[in-house]
């Protein structure tokens, strides 16, 4: 049995096909569908267009594969705008099934599932933080079991860097109003998940979504991206730091030249990372182990199911 998951996200729009024994083909274009949303409210047509055809491709992939079942499902950005009808409509069109429109705190207990399945580590309590482009994620839970405890924040990589990266180098009072406002972020979190503290110090955490994955890329030196050194690899929080103050010093010009940085992420990657350098400040997390497997892998599993 194969399924195809297709997820809508606020910068990427992402292709999984999975079968139940685990081989699985990943897809991704960067379709940037929370472009102008900050400042209208509502997905623009030339993100829903970048979109349209994105799926357009996604379904050509997916007939050859002959999946059994398609399930497509939208996170930050949809939530967000007023017309995610026209979103909808489109899924419609091109892919022939309902949008689910999944909340933030399923969201992170579906990406847990998928994170933790792959990375063994049944039986034991772990942490799940997923920097998307309009959200984050954190997950507690222990592993294989019942309860698992998600909370998500309106922080991300491309929120962050509309509100706050608007000089080219930004600007350290512009850096240090996005580390405050991640601060409060964390903030709620813990108190929203109570043994979010003890369980992210004691690890594993694991940590998915863009930001994450490209910083693991920018530390490896990947003159081209590539998801099996990525996957798994260990980030430290000396490397984070030291990617941070790299990157958020220089010109997108010259940050371009960094290995492992592709152009699509050029702009955001800042914005992105002051999240993740202030996570793991607050949660005095030491290192994270990178997961390519997140919410796609989660919806397929729970289809297998």
């Amino acid at each position: 049995m194969k399924v195809a998951v297709v997820d809508i996200g606020t910068i990427t729009t992402r292709l999984l096909i999975r079968s139940y024994d685990g081989d699985r083909q990943a897809f991704r274009v960067f379709t940037r569908l929370g472009n102008d949303l900050a400042s209208t409210g509502r997905l623009s047509a030339e993100s829903l267009e970048r979109t349209r055809i994105a799926l357009v491709d996604f379904r050509a992939r997916i007939d050859v594969a002959e999946v059994a079942k398609i399930i497509c499902v939208a996170t930050s950005a949809a939530r967000d705008a007023s017309n995610t009808d026209e979103l909808a409509s489109l899924v419609r069109a091109t892919l022939g099934v309902e949008l689910d429109v999944v909340s933030g705190e399923e969201e992170g207990r579906l990406a847990f599932g998928g994170a933790t399945a792959a990375h063994g580590v049944a039986g034991r309590y772990a942490t799940t933080i997923d920097i998307g482009g309009g959200s984050t994620e954190f997950v507690v839970g222990l592993v294989g079991g019942d309860s698992v405890e998600s909370f998500s924040t309106d922080m991300g990589a491309s929120r962050f860097t509309t509100a706050y990266i608007v000089t080219d180098p930004p600007e350290p009072e512009d850096l240090s109003a996005a580390l405050s406002v991640a601060e409060l972020h964390v903030i709620d979190a813990k108190r929203e998940l109570a043994n979010l503290s003890v369980v992210a110090e004691e690890g594993p955490v694991i940590g998915l979504g863009g930001t994450i994955t490209t910083v693991a890329a920018v530390d490896l030196g990947l003159a081209e991206y590539d998801s099996i050194q990525v996957n798994g690899y260990v980030l430290t929080r000396e490397a984070v730091e030291d990617t941070f103050r790299a990157l958020a010093t220089e010109s997108r010009v010259d940050r371009a030249h960094n290995p492992g940085l592709e152009l699509e992420r050029v702009d955001v990657i800042v914005g992105g990372l002051c999240v993740l350098v202030e996570t793991m400040r607050q949660l005095n997390i030491s290192e994270i182990v990178v997961s390519e497997f997140d919410l796609l892998d989660g919806v397929a599993l729970r289809a297998f199911q």
